[in-house]
C-alpha cells in the first residue's frame, strides 16, 4: 500500500544478504523479498503482518506464513507447492492455519482453487491418506 521506491528497496535487500524479486529458481535457503502484483494472487487488504527486519526508516514486514501459503495455493504450481512445504516444516503452520487463511483471501475463485489444493497440504502434512 505504500509508494515503492525499488531501487531503493533492491540496495536494501542486499545489504541485509536477501535477494530481491528473483525471477528464477532460488535455492531452499534463500531468503528473498518477492514483489506480487495484483493478478493470479490475492491477499485480504487488511492483515496482520509479521516483522521481518528494522533497517533504520525501513521495516521490512511480511504476511502470515499461513497467507503465503494459501495465495500460494491459488496458482498451486510445483514451485508453489514446494515453498508450501517449506513453510510448513520452518514454521510448523499447519493445515488448519491455512484452512483460515484461505477463508480470509478477498475473491472467491481464489477460495475455491485454494480450497481445492488443500489436498496436496493435508496429503504432505499427514491428514489424508
Amino acid at each position: 500500500m505504500s509508494r515503492l521506491d525499488e531501487k531503493a528497496v533492491e540496495q536494501a535487500c542486499h545489504g541485509a544478504g536477501l535477494l530481491f524479486d528473483p525471477k528464477g529458481e532460488v535455492e531452499e535457503h534463500d531468503i528473498y523479498l518477492q514483489i506480487i502484483n495484483p493478478g493470479v494472487v490475492s491477499f485480504p487488504k487488511n492483515f496482520e503482518p509479521e516483522l521481518v527486519a528494522q533497517f533504520g526508516n525501513l521495516t521490512l514486514v511480511m504476511p502470515p506464513p499461513a497467507l503465503i501459503a494459501a495465495a500460494k495455493l491459488q496458482r498451486g504450481s510445483k514451485t508453489d507447492i514446494d515453498d508450501i512445504v517449506w513453510w510448513l516444516k520452518e514454521r510448523a503452520i499447519g493445515p488448519d492455519e491455512i484452512d483460515g487463511a484461505i477463508a480470509s483471501l478477498p475473491k472467491k475463485a481464489s477460495r475455491e482453487m485454494a480450497t481445492e489444493n488443500m489436498l496436496l497440504v493435508r496429503l504432505i502434512s499427514g491428514e489424508e491418506k
